[in-house]
């Protein structure tokens, strides 16, 4: 397949699996490998699920090509279903729920007396947003060719040896047709699809939906790396999240230190399906936003590969 294999740490995979598997255990590793775990054989159901979501991101990941979703390298040649089926992925070196560990500690540990400069914490205020921006690209790219994510979460986003923020696991994403849009602009997809902290409140009660079910993952996720904080962080179960979020309308609350543009943005994207703005408005949002901030040219700030002289997290 045109790869060396010593570069390559066999991997399995579950659910978990990226989170767990794919950070830096060797420089000498540059690549993953993919694939069904063996103890999965022993629950029909979970086997079967394991498998299909292998074969959906294969078949995603074979085509996509964006700067900040995990790129594929190579795939079995057998079928999506024979017994060992595998693919090859980048190997990641740090995700994000990592990488809030390391901003939380860099806004108010060690470094604290620091961030009394206004210079220090504004670069540190853009470095964040600037990941914000990329993820949002990534989206808004899916969008562009009818796929939805539905599953955005810290433990799918991870960050490559550069410092470039990277989607993974593409298990539950889907492609939708169109032709097969209903009168309000929705589909009639799967619901309650996703992590319930960041699903929309329309899949969690199983309705339609469509790609801006995506938008309202994203801000609060969003939320979440602007705070630095776990959205939602009191509720503890599910009904209670159903109680509070999906039926009683509670959103997280936006700072006014972010400034009034970052949340208008959020409480847009907090709005109902129909009231959402596209992916591609919120990039071109943050695209504005870190360009009033940057002593930069925002073009070249934000399309060089480069995050690395940002993030010195590690």
């Amino acid at each position: 397949m045109g790869i060396d294999e010593n570069s390559i740490h066999n991997i399995v995979q579950d659910r978990s699996f990226m989170a767990r598997h794919t950070i830096r255990q060797g420089k000498d590793y540059r690549y993953a490998i993919k694939r069904v775990q063996d103890k999965s054989k022993t629950d029909a159901q979970h086997y079967v699920n394991s498998v299909v979501d292998l074969a959906t991101e294969a078949r995603f990941l074979a085509v996509i090509r964006h700067a900040n979703i995990i790129k594929m390298r190579a795939m079995d040649d057998g079928s999506f279903y024979t017994d060992g089926f595998f693919v090859v992925l980048d190997r990641l070196y740090d995700i994000m729920p990592t990488r809030l560990k390391k901003w939380k500690k860099k806004e108010g540990g060690t470094l604290k007396k620091a961030f009394k400069s206004k210079d220090t914490k504004k670069l540190f205020w853009v470095e964040r947003l600037t990941v914000a921006y990329d993820l949002a690209c990534a989206l808004s790219y899916l969008h562009g060719m009818s796929v939805i994510y539905r599953d955005l979460k810290p433990d799918n986003i991870g960050f490559d040896v550069r410092g470039d923020v990277k989607i993974f696991d593409f298990g539950l994403a889907k492609e939708i047709d169109p032709r097969t849009r209903l009168e309000d602009g929705t589909y009639k997809l799967t619901g309650d699809t996703g992590s319930p902290r960041y699903m929309a409140p329309e899949v969690f009660l199983s309705k339609t939906y469509n790609e801006t079910a995506d938008t309202y993952s994203f801000c609060v996720l969003c939320w979440q790396i602007m705070a630095i904080e776990t959205p939602y962080d009191h509720i503890k179960t599910n009904s209670m999240l159903k109680k509070s979020v999906v039926e009683g309308g509670a959103r997280p609350k936006t700072r006014e230190v972010w400034g009034p543009e970052m949340c208008s943005m959020l409480c847009d994207g907090f709005e109902d399906t129909t009231n959402r703005p596209s992916m591609a408005d919120i990039c071109e949002r943050l695209r504005k936003e870190i360009s009033r901030l940057s002593d930069e040219d925002v073009d070249v700030y934000l399309d060089e590969s480069r995050r690395s002289r940002l993030s010195n997290a590690d």
